[in-house]
């Protein structure tokens, strides 16, 4: 959930992922409950959970796979981007689902 914090907290759909990274690092920081090496790796994949059609660390992927499959998945009245639907069939064939 901490991905779409920027969402939620303003209500600004926009850049939600590079303001939300900031919002977050903040709130990690301040429960000084993780390392600096962990919130940088958090909030990376924070930031680029809405580029789906470009490549990144592993877990900012990771993020992006799970992203993905909570809207293809969850709820089927929810509209699904194109660059998502893509993402989503790669991540099919990667998992052995096949279509």
């Amino acid at each position: 959930m901490l991905h779409d914090i920027y969402q939620v907290m303003p209500g600004e759909l926009e850049n939600h992922g590079e303001k939300g990274a900031v919002y977050a690092e903040k709130l990690l920081k301040h429960s000084k409950l993780y390392k600096e090496d962990e919130i940088a790796t958090i909030t990376s994949a924070i930031s680029k959970h809405s580029k789906k059609r470009k490549i990144h660390e592993p877990y900012d992927e990771l993020l992006k796979d799970a992203d993905v499959l909570s809207h293809c998945l969850y709820n089927p009245d929810f509209h699904v981007e194109e660059k998502e639907q893509e993402r989503y069939k790669n991540l099919l064939i990667e998992l052995g689902c096949g279509l």
